[in-house]
């Protein structure tokens, strides 16, 4: 199963191919369902992304990236905007918002799985909404925590390796670093700490002063549960979360007095 929250939308998906839309309820955390779309896919639902509080994207083990355009509501449903296939399962799908070499706003849409990484330029005034701008084969993804945006240029892909990238003015994909560790999934809080793990170790990356991101901390013995996603608690304390359960919370700022606790 998959939840992503954004703003006042709640956006579900299992592996029954259906995708639900909860809207909040009230001012407290209660959501009321909203939306069904049956049969949104062909297979498992890995990822769902809300865009600019009007587009709906999904990928899917069908190997299909599809928009749904939220303005158009019929019936308790949404009907499909746009759909592109590729080659092969995708896994994992994000946005980025930058600036091209014209200084103009544009979106690009980033998506991975055991194939590779692919980035698409998204214009939505044109029929073809998703312009292919550059493949990077060897980049695969494992999970769909497996992308994480850094900032407006940069973003990681988790894998047989962690790969730092960048994408200069011209859209185009360039590769800044390559660090040999077989990762499932990452994490970035605050725009300055990453976690990466994998079914045995989690690497902190810490931001330094000219930006790049380096190894603060490297937890090892992680008993193969498979590290999935980490959520802030407050100031420096993390929750980590695993393919089978989740671990006991630690303390970033003091990870040395903390690490016996997690395991």
């Amino acid at each position: 199963m998959y939840i992503s929250i954004f703003d006042d939308n709640c956006f579900s998906s299992c592996s029954d191919t259906e995708i639900k839309i909860w809207k909040k309820n009230n001012e407290n955390i209660d959501f009321k369902e909203d939306i069904i779309i049956d049969n949104a896919h062909d297979d498992v639902i890995n990822k769902i992304i809300f865009y600019n509080n009007e587009l709906l994207f999904s990928c899917s083990l069908d190997s299909y990236i599809k928009i749904w355009d939220m303005k158009i509501k019929n019936q308790n449903t949404i009907k499909e905007n746009y759909s592109f296939k590729e080659d092969n399962e995708i896994l994992s799908i994000e946005l980025m918002k930058r600036k091209n070499d014209e200084n103009k706003e544009e979106a690009i849409l980033i998506s991975s799985g055991f194939s590779g990484t692919t980035i698409y330029n998204i214009i939505l005034e044109e029929k073809d909404k998703l312009k292919k701008k550059n493949d990077f084969p060897d980049a695969v993804c494992y999970s769909r925590f497996g992308i994480n945006i850094l900032d407006n240029n940069s973003f990681i892909i988790c894998g047989n390796y962690i790969y730092f990238f960048s994408i200069d003015k011209n859209g185009i994909l360039c590769n800044k670093e390559k660090i040999k560790f077989s990762a499932w999934g990452s994490c970035i809080i605050d725009s300055e700490i990453l976690f990466v793990g994998s079914s045995n170790d989690i690497i902190i990356f810490a931001k330094n002063d000219t930006g790049n991101f380096e190894q603060s901390i490297s937890i090892s013995e992680f008993n193969n549960k498979n590290f999935l996603n980490i959520v802030q608690l407050e100031n420096e304390k993390f929750f980590i979360f695993t393919a089978s359960d989740f671990l006991n919370s630690f303390d970033y700022a003091k990870p040395a007095e903390n690490m016996d606790d997690i395991f």
